[in-house]
């Protein structure tokens, strides 16, 4: 069994006025491009989490959201060889 622990992907900043409360900071349009190709990249050398568990804060969840849409995605287009 493999543990994952990932950081969520670039947020805005901390203390920024647009987000008085922290746990509804979103991420950034940069931070989700970065966090797309970053997992794109693992799903081809095997980053298949069969579980996926996160903080109930935007941020994080967003992430999570990142991770399970691009893994399925890896999944259900894998192609095996044979007849």
């Amino acid at each position: 069994m493999f543990i994952y622990i990932c950081r969520h992907a670039w947020a805005g900043e901390r203390g920024d006025p647009k987000w008085p409360d922290d746990s509804l900071r979103e991420l950034t349009p940069e931070g989700i491009d970065r966090y797309t190709h970053v997992v794109k990249t693992l799903a081809t050398r095997g980053f298949a989490p069969a579980q996926i568990a996160t903080s109930p804060y935007v941020r994080c969840r967003q992430t999570a959201e990142i991770i399970a849409k691009l893994v399925r995605w890896q999944a259900s287009n894998r192609r095996t060889a044979g007849p």
